[in-house]
C-alpha cells in the first residue's frame, strides 16, 4: 500500500511533464501572414491607410459570396491595443456578449446582435475583429482559430 502512495506522485509527474510541451504561447500574427492565412482561406485582402483608433497597420479580408468581414489592426503598443479592443467591443456590450478571456496579454469578446456574430480579439499589439451573419459564424471562428486567435 505504501508503495503505491509513492507511485502515484511520480505518474502523476511524468504526465504532466509528458503534457507541458503541448502547450504553446501564443503570439501575435504579423500583417503579413495574416494576409497569407487570409487569401489561403479564399478571402481577399486589401490595405487601407487609416484606422479611426490609431492603427500603424489595417487589413480588411473579405470573401465574394460571403458576408463574413475580418479586420486587422496593429498598433504600436499593446496599450495602445487594448484601447482598439475596448472601442471595438464599446457599442456591442449593451448585446449581451461574453468576454472568453480577459488578461493582460490577450481578450476576446463574441457576441450574436440579431442575425450578426461578431468576435474580437486582441494578442498582444494586435487586434482582429469579425464580422459575419449568424449562419456564417463558423467561417469566421475557423480563420480565428487558423491564425491562433
Amino acid at each position: 500500500m505504501k508503495k503505491n502512495i509513492k507511485v502515484i506522485p511520480l505518474m502523476l509527474a511524468l504526465v504532466i511533464m509528458l503534457l507541458l510541451p503541448g502547450c504553446s504561447v501564443r503570439k501575435p500574427i504579423s500583417a503579413a501572414n495574416f494576409k497569407k492565412e487570409a487569401e489561403k482561406e479564399g478571402f481577399t485582402v486589401s490595405e487601407k491607410t487609416s484606422s479611426d483608433v490609431g492603427a500603424e497597420s489595417y487589413l480588411i479580408a473579405s470573401k465574394k459570396g460571403s458576408d463574413t468581414k475580418i479586420v486587422y489592426l496593429s498598433f504600436g503598443s499593446a496599450s495602445s491595443a487594448h484601447d482598439g479592443y475596448t472601442a471595438a467591443i464599446g457599442d456591442l456590450i449593451p448585446s449581451g456578449g461574453k468576454n472568453v478571456v480577459d488578461s493582460d496579454t490577450y481578450n476576446k469578446y463574441t457576441v450574436s446582435k440579431g442575425e450578426l456574430y461578431y468576435a474580437i480579439t486582441r494578442m498582444d499589439d494586435t487586434v482582429i475583429y469579425c464580422s459575419a451573419v449568424t449562419s456564417q459564424k463558423d467561417e469566421a471562428d475557423n480563420f480565428m482559430k487558423a491564425v491562433n486567435y
